[in-house]
């Protein structure tokens, strides 16, 4: 089940301190571990164990099995093998652990039979396994003969633990000091000869993370910052900012330690977790080439969807990871320490007591930290995912399919093959597609995201008390719901419309709001604005780049035309008979209007040009559609729509040009023969969007200071000419209202070129 070794994990830590306390009887505290069991278990037992309890696979198992494995010693000679997992078997741990789980229930049936005999009315000892990884609280007095009985069932099977200066197994005396101290001899010879004996004191460490002292925990913690921080300092070695960037995002951010967080986030110091994240932060600002300003950590911080690159720090994210892993886990510690009860381990209610007292002082330190007026809705969160957890739990000890939560965003089919190879980007946590059912990374999400709302808003509350409208308007435009963020994931040049190494850069810092220089400095295109730090200026100032950038999502639109309509052409003539000279469209297609013929007009705009409005993309198309209004019946009698297809410069699509892109993939879609066209809709969308940031980006290297002292870094080896109509229908990219439309004279030089 998902988080089920954290589960074991706080299990542990529970029964662990009520031992330690005294609360409960001493305990000796096993954790085995076996030597190479994939690789042990013998055929015959698995096929007979498959047969009982795997059916659905017993045919394909047998086949696997039904002849010996031959094996080429590096002495030449041929062995034949008939147990263990192969290389690539696809059930080789599972066959392991089931034939495990079988030969552990013969031996809890030898543990009963022992007690009765000496009319003990308890087992004395409940064990959880972990595929091979063995965990058990086994009274004092019953240590020896439950461990040698543990080791029969394991050589039943063909198995072995390691022992000697090889032994991976460990036992610890869990009780009071006074009670260690009077029995210093607890452990038999046996033990001793198959075990490493431990103080109880000491932390164990289960299944990756330790169990107990914050001492511990702070040393895991500082063993992932040093892992990681290698790891960092090799890809800075890279040349390219995308696959950096994404390195960064997806494999050293603080997923890195997030077992460790989820499993011990209440118990790691804060000096620690701000070691991790300064380490996160130098790598950030190694990919993007310079140092970010305190609000773009802010906005690094948060969602992408709500305008961030998702990189939280791990000081925000240590506690919701902690609570959500204990809420999720508590169904299945439940249903342990009820096994614990029935062993006469420890009583199910006093488990349970110390599991929710700790659960409940995260909670109260976390509530510290937000505002008092969301503390109602965190609450009630918690409570709906903690009832959603027993519920799924029910199901599958029901043997029934749980029941699916998902977003309605994520409740779409998924595409032909999803199972087999994910899309672009899905295996980032953050990307918009990236499906994520209850779990506790799901709970952690939504939990973070409280602490999102504060951080943004705070952010908003700070740009408008500064007046920086400019800011403003890109986050607005960033965290719309239409708002698309693929080409974050454009790296792969045969996946996704990549961006040149430079240009990434720049329109990364765009997005957070540093793109300009660090100190204002004039800009380089037009010579007498100032550039700031966030760079809009830019978006609002290099007219050729911009033009450039239209004609661009004009080459782009077309190309997705003519995938079904082959008769699709950019910047007819004679679409209007009193000005047959006239270009109106940027492309005359019947592709997105399922196959009427439509003259389709790109607009990109940004959020802070003159006259945008409270909306820049609706703003556009209006202007667009009130410039080609006198012209209006001609179109219709030549039988041709017109249609703007309005875009900010962030990539938010204006819905009707939405809709185009909609019709178009579903034609796609079909004539592929795919299942859903969701999956082509988002193709669609991320060619546009990363268009459109290409052109933001070389806009802002346009207007960069350098840019007039060397043109070789801007731009193509070889720029087309720019037409006078591409020029009158791009606009100039800082007023949103548009000239008229008027032939080019004769004999004319287009302005501007």
């Amino acid at each position: 089940m998902p988080g089920g070794g954290e589960a074991l994990v706080h299990w542990r830590g529970a029964v662990e301190t009520l031992a330690m306390q005294g609360s409960i009887p001493p305990l000796v505290a096993f954790d085995l571990d076996m030597a190479n069991m994939f690789c042990t278990i013998e055929w015959p037992d698995i096929c007979n164990d498959v047969a009982l309890h795997f059916q659905e696979a017993q045919r394909c198992i047998e086949w696997s099995h039904a002849e010996a494995e031959v094996v080429q010693l590096p002495c030449g000679h041929e062995h034949e093998v008939n147990r263990g997992a192969g290389q690539g078997d696809v059930y080789g741990s599972t066959n392991s652990s089931l034939s495990l789980g079988v030969r552990m229930a013969e031996h809890r049936a030898r543990m009963r039979e022992l007690q009765q005999s000496h009319v003990r009315p308890h087992l004395g000892s409940v064990d959880q396994w972990f595929v091979d990884d063995g965990q058990a609280f086994v009274r004092v007095e019953l240590a020896d003969e439950w461990l040698r009985s543990v080791d029969k069932a394991i050589a039943d099977m063909g198995g072995r633990r390691n022992a000697g200066w090889d032994c991976k197994s460990y036992a610890r005396l869990l009780s009071t000091e006074e009670y260690a101290n009077q029995h210093p001899e607890w452990a038999s010879d046996y033990l001793r000869n198959t075990c490493i004996i431990c103080a109880g004191a000491s932390p164990p460490k289960v299944l990756g993370v330790h169990v107990g002292s914050s001492d511990a925990c702070n040393a895991d913690m500082e063993a992932v910052c040093s892992k990681v921080q290698s790891a960092r300092d090799a890809i800075q070695e890279l040349s390219s900012p995308a696959v950096e960037l994404t390195l960064q995002r997806c494999c050293l951010n603080s997923s890195k330690a997030g077992y460790l967080l989820r499993c011990n986030g209440d118990r790691i110091a804060e000096d620690r977790l701000r070691q991790f994240d300064a380490g996160m932060a130098s790598g950030l600002e190694s990919a993007l080439w310079e140092p970010l300003p305190d609000d773009s950590w802010v906005q690094v911080s948060l969602a992408v969807d709500a305008g961030g690159l998702g990189m939280r720090e791990t000081q925000a994210i240590a506690l919701p990871a902690f609570i959500a892993s204990r809420v999720a886990a508590r169904p299945l510690v439940a249903e342990m320490a009820r096994h614990c009860e029935e062993a006469g381990v420890c009583p199910a209610s006093l488990c349970m007591q110390a599991y929710d007292a700790r659960t409940t002082a995260a909670c109260d330190r976390w509530a510290c930290e937000l505002p008092s007026g969301i503390h109602t809705d965190v609450g009630q969160l918690i409570q709906d995912a903690s009832e959603l957890a027993a519920t799924r739990w029910r199901s599958w000890c029901d043997g029934v399919e749980p029941p699916s939560h998902t977003d309605e965003a994520e409740g779409a089919p998924p595409p032909l093959g999803a199972g087999l190879i994910g899309a672009v980007g899905t295996e980032d946590a953050e990307h918009p597609l990236r499906a994520t059912q209850f779990s506790p990374l799901r709970l952690q999400r939504d939990l973070t995201r409280f602490a999102d709302k504060c951080a943004a808003q705070g952010l908003v509350d700070k740009c408008r008390a500064e007046e920086r409208w400019g800011d403003l308007h890109r986050l607005s435009d960033l965290s719309d719901k239409d708002a698309s963020h693929e080409w974050l994931w454009a790296i792969h040049p045969h996946k996704a419309q990549k961006l040149e190494p430079e240009e990434y850069v720049a329109a990364v810092r765009l997005r957070l709001g540093c793109g300009g220089p660090a100190d204002p400095t004039i800009c380089g295109n037009c010579g007498a604005a100032t550039l700031t730090c966030s760079g809009d200026h830019a978006l609002l100032c290099a007219k050729c780049e911009s033009t450039r950038g239209h004609n661009a999502l004009r080459d782009e639109l077309h190309s997705m035309a003519k995938s079904v309509d082959s008769a699709a052409e950019t910047e007819p003539e004679g679409l209007i008979a009193s000005h047959p000279l006239l270009r109106p469209a940027d492309v005359l297609t019947g592709a997105f209007h399922n196959g009427r013929l439509t003259a389709v007009d790109v607009g990109i705009i940004s959020p802070s040009a003159l006259g945008a409005g409270l909306d820049c993309v609706v703003s556009m198309a209006q202007r667009k559609a009130e410039r080609m209004q006198p012209h209006a019946d001609q179109l219709e009698a030549a039988g041709v729509q017109y249609q703007p297809f309005a875009v900010s410069c962030w990539g938010r699509l204006h819905p009707e040009a939405m809709q185009m892109l909609l019709r178009l993939a579903k034609r796609l879609a079909r004539r592929a023969g795919t299942t859903t066209h969701r999956a082509v809709l988002r193709q669609l969308v991320a060619r546009v969007t990363t268009t459109v940031m290409r052109r933001a980006a070389r806009m802002l290297l346009r207007c960069s200071p350098l840019a007039s002292l060397d043109d070789d870094e801007v731009g193509p080896a070889v720029e087309p000419p720019l037409t006078h109509h591409a020029e009158l229908r791009a606009g100039h990219p800082g007023i949103c209202h548009l000239p008229p439309l008027y032939p080019m004279p004769p004999n004319s030089a287009a302005p501007g070129t």
